[in-house]
């Protein structure tokens, strides 16, 4: 992509270059170019705007092509009209004036005036922060009054000591049934679907063991039965019978199975139905212990809170009046520190203005200049790209000139080949049987029994010519082409030229004498 960002910020140029402008994104890239610490600062900004802009590559205009397929020599493209590198790297603010770069650049200082109001705010938060740390406010005997401490009565201790020890239980939920009452929800929750299988029935096991054994025996008196009829003799008609004999009997023990089902069906029922039946029992048993223990509890509670609030009633009076000395003494202080706060606010307040006042000022200043800076430094580069498109212009239009006359020059010498290929050639190739790789260097030019080259050939094989690259194309792209998704490198035009024939010839989209044609041709 070409650079073609002339303005001075850092987030516009990463913008312009379709990439990442994030603070993170620039802070990864600044410290990947050497610049670290990045906070983001002005500085910082145009170091990295001035590195990247040094370092991008200049995107390469391509000469005009032609359509002539070689040429006996190859013209120098003109270089493009785009500023190099190391014009930038020189230049990162071109057109900048050091007077008006300074300025950009210049850091932020606030006045006297300001250090003087920020002192006197300091002053006043001293004597603030001396007020709001002072110690004892209160009184001692007030103090005392309001620390005097409440004698628990005896009842209400030991009344706790049963509480905290019946809350517990209550709490956890516990009786003497609740292990038995989870063992059997537990045995209820995890007892498995019913499924039924046949293997594991002991009963439809039973029946078709049996059920087998009559079969076996009924099979061999079958078979038994129609050897006699044959002379003693076993047949085809013998087994089948006797094999007969023994299915009727395993079908007869399957036939059944439905009740077999049905039977462990109820079993499983009946086991789930008392399993039910003692899990009612043991809860029972479990919510009346337990309604028992929180009677007691809400009994005994009731009686500790009369006890207490007795007590505590007594207490309560007492303390009263320490708090309303210590509530007068704390106003009177809090008076205090509120005058001193407002003397700190009015202080700080008039030198956070002051500041805000001036630095805008400043920033104001900084702005503009670096807004002048960026229109003297595109007015430059505008000036500067301007110069080097016309140098361009006129390299391109020489350029233009000399290749026009390479493609005059290489139009007349393959006119003469085609001219010469339609009459004599042709004729020659019908008259030898074909191609036999006049034109190949090494290769075997499809064999000798081709005929039939005709001028209808001579255009199909021109046609394919067509579609290959141009020895200049071939030149540019560093002798490399991309055949069947990979990329080919080749020693020179006439290696590549055989190559595309020889696989065109092998996917059978040309045939064996318009491959013969153009191996006559000279690569």
């Amino acid at each position: 992509m070409a650079n073609t960002y002339t303005g001075n910020s850092i987030v516009d140029y990463l913008k312009s270059q379709g990439k990442d402008s994030s603070f993170s994104a620039r802070k990864s890239l600044a410290e990947s170019m050497g610049i670290t610490g990045y906070t983001g600062s002005g500085t910082q900004n145009t170091k990295l705007l001035g590195m990247l802009k040094s370092g991008a590559t200049s995107s390469t205009t391509e000469a005009p092509q032609t359509n002539v397929p070689s040429a006996p020599a190859q013209a120098e493209a003109p270089a493009t009209g785009v500023v190099t590198n190391e014009e930038k790297k020189s230049n990162n603010l071109l057109g900048v004036s050091d007077e008006l770069y300074d300025k950009m650049n210049e850091e932020f200082n606030p006045s006297q005036e300001v250090s003087d109001r920020d002192k006197q705010a300091q002053n006043a938060y001293a004597n603030l922060g001396a007020l709001t740390s002072k110690q004892n406010i209160i009184s001692g005997d007030v103090k005392s009054a309001i620390n005097s401490s409440f004698q628990v009565p005896t009842a209400v201790t030991e009344a706790d000591a049963y509480l905290s020890s019946a809350l517990q239980k209550i709490q956890s939920g516990k009786t003497s049934y609740s292990d038995q009452v989870q063992a059997m929800m537990d045995k209820i929750m995890n007892r498995e679907k019913f499924s039924y299988d046949v293997d594991t029935d002991p009963l439809f096991q039973q029946a078709l063991a049996s059920a087998m054994n009559s079969g076996k025996q009924a099979m061999q008196d079958t078979i038994g039965q129609a050897s006699a009829l044959t002379g003693g003799y076993g047949s085809t008609y013998a087994t089948s019978a006797g094999n007969q004999a023994y299915n009727a009997f395993i079908e007869d023990a399957y036939d059944n199975l439905p009740q077999y089902y049905n039977m462990a069906m109820e079993a499983y029922q009946m086991e789930g139905e008392e399993m039910y039946r003692q899990f009612g029992v043991l809860s029972d048993l479990d919510d009346k212990e337990y309604n028992r223990t929180v009677a007691a509890y809400d009994a005994t509670y009731q009686h500790r809170n009369q006890l207490y609030n007795e007590a505590y009633g007594q207490h309560r009076d007492t303390k009263s009046d320490a708090f309303a000395m210590a509530n007068l003494q704390l106003n009177e202080h809090g008076q205090r520190v509120n005058d001193a706060y407002n003397l700190y606010s009015a202080a700080s307040d008039y030198a956070d203005k002051q500041y805000e006042r001036e630095y805008t000022s400043w920033a104001d200043t900084i702005d503009l200049a670096w807004r002048q800076g960026e229109m003297q430094n595109n007015n430059a580069w505008k000036q500067k790209e301007f110069d080097s498109q016309e140098s361009w212009n006129q390299k391109t239009f020489d350029y233009q000139k000399e290749r026009d006359a390479v493609a005059d020059s290489q139009w007349e010498k393959q006119y003469a080949l085609e001219e010469k290929l339609t009459n004599a050639q042709i004729s020659k190739m019908n008259s030898s049987g074909g191609g036999g790789g006049g034109g190949r260097s090494g290769g075997g030019g499809g064999g000798g029994d081709i005929t039939g080259i005709d001028q209808k050939t001579v255009d199909s094989a021109f046609n394919f010519k067509a579609t290959l690259l141009t020895r200049d194309e071939f030149n540019r792209r560093g002798k490399t082409t991309r055949i069947n998704g990979k990329t080919a490198r080749f020693d020179d035009y006439t290696q590549y030229a055989e190559t595309m024939i020889d696989n065109a010839l092998k996917d059978r989209k040309i045939t064996e004498n318009e491959a013969a044609v153009l191996y006559q041709l000279e690569w």
